[in-house]
């Protein structure tokens, strides 16, 4: 009787650790996700830095396979568009984004873990997801088309970038709103150039392509874009540090039979889902981050040592038994 306890209060301790994991919130859990997996990068340079100058700078970006790109293209009947090659490249990503954005609305990651399934969604009814279900369908979709892309952070929202080859130069783009940013030469800029316009107090003049079905169509950009992009969030630069969503949507399908947030641990333990850089002067984040790597690591190794006393407890238990 006394050893049926025991295993009952064993089994009890782990439950208790796995609810408590599940109660964490969200927010939480995507703080602790970026704390583990970011690199701390002290220059923004880094994101001006084209795609094959981040390889040979030794930039650990996971490029895009040719097999999954093909793979998912054949078997789920995703149409490329017939672009002209004298179609500019900032153009064409407007027609790729207009063909599933309406501005988002309902639902956040519904869908994260099967690619086809969110590229239909967002476009359903009259918009669903959030800012990273858009990234996630910007990238696919602009690798389908030809087009070299990445995701982009600030310090509270999702967006993404491609790379223009005629021009030479990451170009910005929230596909959730239909927005792109040029310089005061009128030039279009990435997220590195956004940045330095923040820090020069130099205008950036915010250009909406949207329709009816976006925010913007219906507000004045000058007047409202302060809540959505002002100098306070852009102190902070993420790059999430890979395109191969087609090798991640892969291995998502491959291993649904795990609950998601484990999943996307062993996918970024073993290198399949990026992980992070982050360009923090200001220390916005770092310390916070090293208060959750702390804290965790402390729980952890509380945990462990429960484990131990629990089982050696179960294991003399049943030695003095036999």
């Amino acid at each position: 009787m006394n050893h049926m306890r025991k295993y009952l209060i064993f089994f009890l301790f782990n439950l208790l650790i796995l609810i408590g994991f599940y109660l964490m919130p969200d927010q939480l859990k995507i703080d602790t996700r970026f704390a583990f997996f970011t690199q701390i990068t002290e220059s923004n340079e880094v994101f001006s830095l084209e795609p094959d100058e981040m390889q040979s700078a030794g930039v650990p970006f996971i490029c895009y396979k040719q097999k999954y790109l093909s793979d998912f293209f054949s078997q789920n009947q995703i149409e490329a568009f017939k672009f002209a090659d004298t179609v500019p490249f900032y153009k064409r990503v407007q027609k790729i984004v207009l063909s599933y954005s309406k501005n988002g609305g309902e639902g956040c990651g519904l869908y994260s873990d099967d690619l086809i399934k969110n590229i239909r969604w967002l476009h359903e009814d009259n918009g669903h997801g959030c800012c990273s279900d858009h990234s996630q369908v910007f990238l696919a979709m602009c690798l389908v088309n030809r087009i070299f892309p990445r995701e982009v952070h600030h310090k509270s929202h999702t967006f993404a970038e491609y790379f223009d080859p005629n021009e030479g130069k990451w170009v910005w783009v929230d596909s959730q709103y239909c927005l792109m940013a040029r310089d005061e030469a009128g030039q279009l800029i990435g997220l590195n150039g956004i940045y330095r316009c923040m820090q020069e107090k130099k205008p950036v003049k915010w250009e909406f392509f949207g329709n009816e079905n976006h925010a913007f169509y219906h507000k004045a950009i000058s007047s409202e874009i302060t809540n959505y992009f002002n100098p306070e969030e852009f102190d902070v630069l993420t790059m999430t540090l890979g395109n191969n969503v087609f090798a991640q949507d892969y291995y998502n399908k491959k291993m649904a039979f795990l609950p998601k947030e484990i999943r996307q641990v062993l996918l970024l333990t073993f290198g399949i889902q990026p992980k992070y850089m982050m360009f923090d002067p200001k220390d916005c984040f770092k310390s916070y981050f090293n208060s959750i790597r702390i804290t965790f690591s402390i729980v952890v190794f509380l945990i462990v040592l429960i484990e131990i006393y629990l089982i050696y407890r179960l294991f003399k238990k049943q030695k003095y038994a036999l």
